[in-house]
């Protein structure tokens, strides 16, 4: 934000940029690291906005759209839809626990309401709770999930996810722990995030 307490769209745009010329494949904006939660829904837009723009389809830019509810992740949706984006993703609903089958639910509206596969975000250390292999195993199976940014850091966890790949070729994994990103590359993961 610049002083103002607006977004700083001039700053967002040279690190669109930097970031381009650096050689990424693609572009995810309002996820953790980016402190959506501390954003309005107007904010969210503006960022969204001014990212696709600047990046002008060169590359594709997904969304984040984690809320702390049901509710509050579809209202985010619907301020920062764009027919730009390449797709959303969403971890778990945070400051409350769930059984895992409230969570496929979870998954399951927000796919249907965004009328496309979600990418889950697996970061249990920052939502509380973890997105289990058979909650995962029914999203892919009824066709809700298109890939995982897991940011657990567990191995076990990762390979578990590479097995559910063989199944489901589509399916893209993503490592979002950068320490475990040497151990994670050789077993076919998609990428990092």
């Amino acid at each position: 934000l610049n002083t103002g307490g607006g977004v700083d769209t001039d700053a967002l745009a040279r690190l669109c940029e930097i970031q381009i010329e650096a050689g990424i494949d693609g572009l995810f904006v309002l996820g953790t690291t980016g402190e959506f939660y501390g954003l309005t829904l107007a904010q969210r837009r503006t960022v969204v906005g001014n990212v696709l723009e600047n990046v002008n389809g060169r590359i594709p830019v997904v969304a984040g759209i984690t809320g702390y509810s049901s509710a509050s992740a579809v209202e985010t949706f619907r301020a920062c839809r764009h027919d730009g984006l390449a797709g959303y993703v969403s971890s778990t609903p945070y400051f409350m626990h769930y059984r895992q089958e409230e969570l496929a639910d979870y998954f399951r509206r927000l796919a249907d309401i965004v009328e496309q596969p979600l990418i889950l975000y697996n970061f249990p250390a920052r939502y509380g709770q973890r997105i289990e292999i058979d909650t995962i195993h029914a999203l892919l199976t009824d066709g809700h999930v298109s890939a995982i940014k897991d940011s657990e850091g567990d191995p076990a966890y990762m390979r578990r996810l590479l097995e559910l790949k063989e199944s489901f070729p589509s399916f893209g994994v993503f490592e979002g722990v950068l320490a475990n990103l040497a151990g994670s590359a050789p077993l076919g993961i998609d990428g990092s995030v």
